[in-house]
């Protein structure tokens, strides 16, 4: 009975690879999403047809838990990775020194970059996603990252950060605060002073993605971003009406020290991790009645030579 047993449950695995092999050779993303459901996640059935399932994984090789009623972890768990094209730029522009992560999230940019990195300064600010960065940190033993409980702004304060909502766990914000959803008061640092109290004396490398909360981010590395001149990744956020945000391509590059280039990374392939950069000037609506979401990369005309048009270039 128990060789029946054993003969049933090899023959259930092996026909479910069968399975699974026959999906990609059809649809390879599809084929992919459902072996990774089924490798990884609590309920399989519900991970294959879209519904939340709590699931433990692999992302660029660093172990990962999420649920797929999360938009950023239903990604980790269909691509491989949330963002792929941007990890694999940051990847290509690395030159082993300290990286900023702002608006780290669950770690998943700090995870990936820790293994070219000399060290990563991640700052999250909002606690129930901060302690699943730390979760994730320990998970992998990563000892170069080190993580500051606040947001990064133009004043030493606290301020009203709007929750993020269940169903995509990235768009919390300190800028687009209303009565409509629930928010709570978080401390917000100047880079400046964070990164001189933990003794970075340089940085080669920032990413940005903070929902809007951009522009004073900035004012707030002005010293760092003059000092040492690092290669710049950020989510733009446009918005009608948004006072806080960038009005202009004259404001986006004043943000800037003398001699910064400003491109646009466009995503060529989110399951490969193509990306391309094209020039910025004259590709954002600033004046946009719906908004606009842009990746934009800025550098320091000394550093173009490190920056690829088009990639990935490492694999």
């Amino acid at each position: 009975m128990a060789a029946h047993l054993k003969n049933l449950t090899i023959a259930a695995g092996v026909t479910s690879l069968i399975c699974v092999a026959v999906l990609y050779s059809i649809n390879p993303q599809f084929g992919y999403w459902v072996y990774r459901c089924v490798a990884g996640a609590d309920s399989k059935i519900a991970c294959i047809y879209g519904d939340p399932s709590h699931f433990r994984t692999t992302t660029l090789g660093s172990v990962y838990e999420g649920n797929t009623a999360d938009w950023i972890d239903r990604r980790v768990l269909q691509y491989g990775a949330y963002e792929m094209p941007e990890l694999f730029f940051l990847r290509d522009v690395s030159s082993g020194g300290v990286m900023l992560d702002i608006g780290a999230n669950k770690g998943l940019y700090s995870l990936f970059l820790s293994k070219y990195q000399k060290e990563i300064h991640a700052f999250e600010p909002f606690p129930p996603i901060l302690e699943q960065l730390r979760k994730h940190v320990a998970a992998n033993d990563i000892k170069n990252i080190i993580i500051h409980p606040v947001g990064l702004g133009d004043k030493n304060e606290r301020l009203p950060f709007k929750a993020p909502v269940a169903t995509n766990q990235g768009v919390g914000s300190f800028a687009f605060v209303s009565g409509d959803y629930p928010h709570d008061s978080l401390e917000v640092q100047t880079g400046d002073q964070a990164l001189q109290t933990a003794g970075v004396a340089a940085v080669d490398l920032i990413k940005m993605d903070i929902e809007g909360f951009e522009r004073p981010a900035l004012r707030g590395l002005v010293e760092t971003m003059a000092r040492s001149r690092p290669i710049v990744l950020f989510e733009l956020n446009l918005r009608p009406q948004g006072a806080m945000l960038f009005q202009s391509m004259e404001q986006l590059a004043s943000a800037f020290p003398p001699n910064y280039k400003l491109s646009i990374l466009k995503t060529l392939n989110p399951y490969t991790g193509e990306y391309q950069l094209v020039p910025a000037d004259g590709a954002i609506n600033f004046s946009s009645e719906t908004g606009e979401q842009h990746n934009i990369v800025a550098f320091p005309v000394e550093k173009e030579h490190r920056v690829p048009l088009r990639g990935p270039v490492k694999r």
